[in-house]
């Protein structure tokens, strides 16, 4: 079973003795996830890397919130994950883009799923379409606004899903398993990708079973 280390991200996200545990179909085996601290740790960029099975994507739930662990704690900006009232959390601190990227979208054409997050974040429509234009430029996707997310391939799919979730101005990005299912020229792309949010100041946690 996975057992990994991880400290302070660019001191905006700590974890310390995390225990999470869950019993499979016939209730006997239990995963367990054991994250230390180190607390000189300065990353930019962490890659977890793990077979399936092994509780990676567990770790990016507990870390997002979505669940609860059983013990240890967990700090943003040194202020615990319960003390976030409301969505507080995901607003200019925290994003994290699921394996399937097409949870994210919920409307007909790519630019509506990024006009949604900008009205969420409450900006006015000349703020929006600024904002809209300077992702897309940044990620390469204004030639895909027009479309269906669901018409797109999967390298396609999963920039305009992180053009969304960037738009909430994250200063942590969880990222599980980006590369799954991708060739290799659009493993490159995000790479470049990455590379851009690293130099604009964002950590990116990452998991992945892939060792390319």
């Amino acid at each position: 079973r996975l057992r990994e280390v991880c400290g302070a991200f660019s001191g905006s996200c700590m974890v310390a003795g995390l225990l999470r545990g869950y019993d499979n179909e016939n209730g006997v085996d239990k995963v367990t996830k054991m994250i230390q601290t180190y607390n000189d740790m300065k990353l930019d960029c962490l890659v977890i890397l793990g077979g399936n099975g092994t509780g990676k994507t567990t770790m990016l739930n507990v870390i997002s919130g979505l669940n609860k662990p059983y013990r240890g704690k967990i700090k943003i900006d040194g202020k615990k994950i319960k003390d976030y009232k409301g969505n507080s959390l995901y607003r200019k601190k925290l994003a994290y883009l699921p394996q399937n990227p097409q949870t994210v979208f919920l409307k007909d054409t790519v630019s509506g799923d990024l006009e949604e997050m900008l009205k969420a974040m409450e900006y006015k429509k000349e703020e929006r379409e600024e904002k809209i234009r300077d992702i897309s430029e940044k990620l390469g996707i204004t030639d895909l606004l027009t479309k269906h997310p669901y018409d797109l391939s999967g390298g396609e799919q999963q920039k305009c899903a992180l053009a969304k979730i960037l738009l909430s101005e994250p200063t942590i990005l969880l990222l599980d398993e980006p590369t799954k299912g991708l060739d290799a020229f659009s493993k490159s792309s995000l790479l470049n990708v990455l590379k851009k949010l690293k130099s604009d100041g964002i950590t990116v946690v990452m998991v992945t079973h892939d060792v390319e």
